[in-house]
């Protein structure tokens, strides 16, 4: 191992390093404690990337910042941002961002609690505190802006603009392919499919009808 640069208590635990462990920076307490042929990870908070084998090019800032998994490729800035996240390719910002997800991929988060749940989803993009918060398992290709927009999603492929909405704290919006712009536009929708709501409280009656166009404040 060489080229590693290592500050705090048990942090890059250099008893399980093989020859490959280079090019790595960690600081704090059992930050990267567990490295042992992976390269080029930057790891800086307490207990950040602490369970972090064999994969690599990550980048972990923040208190236990992917403490519970073995990922690689993804930057998690915040506290507990990826603490459980296994995938590739992800970015989460924001306090518990994507703390709870585990193999999704390809997905961002900006946003406290922001996509927290990922679960196995892929190309998902949650900007705004709760935002995409609870996406089921295997859901793809979502895209909320706003706070706690599309919070609770178990349909692909639906986009929602706006504060809360898609949202309404208690719906799960299991259709697909809805796009819904607005402040608590859409909010009580569930398995309503293709559906195209715009517009400040539009369409708050709509919840499992399909193929709707509904444009307009309080329409």
């Amino acid at each position: 191992a060489q080229y590693n640069t290592v500050g705090g208590t048990d942090a890059g635990n250099a008893s399980n390093w093989g020859t490959a462990a280079e090019k790595s920076t960690l600081f704090g307490y059992k930050a990267g404690t567990a490295i042992s042929t992976v390269d080029e990870n930057t790891f800086i908070g307490y207990e950040a990337g602490k369970t972090v084998t064999t994969l690599g090019r990550n980048t972990l800032i923040g208190y236990q910042a992917g403490a519970g998994g073995n990922l690689e490729g993804n930057v998690c800035i915040g506290y507990k941002t990826g603490y459980s996240m296994t995938g590739a390719g992800n970015q989460a910002i924001g306090y518990e961002a994507m703390g709870s997800a585990t193999s999704a991929s390809s997905c961002q988060a900006i946003g406290n609690y922001a996509l927290q749940n990922g679960g196995t989803g892929s190309y998902m993009i949650g900007i705004g505190p709760q935002a995409l918060q609870h996406p089921s398992s295997g859901t793809t290709k979502c895209i909320a802006l706003g706070r706690s927009a599309l919070r609770n999603v178990s349909g692909d492929k639906n986009i929602a603009l706006g504060y809360n909405a898609g949202n309404d704290n208690s719906n799960t919006v299991s259709g697909a392919g809805n796009i819904i712009i607005g402040d608590e536009c859409a909010n009580t929708l569930t398995s309503g499919e293709a559906n195209v709501t715009i517009g400040q409280n539009t369409a708050q009656t709509l919840t499992t009808g399909d193929n709707n166009i509904v444009i307009g404040a309080n329409a």
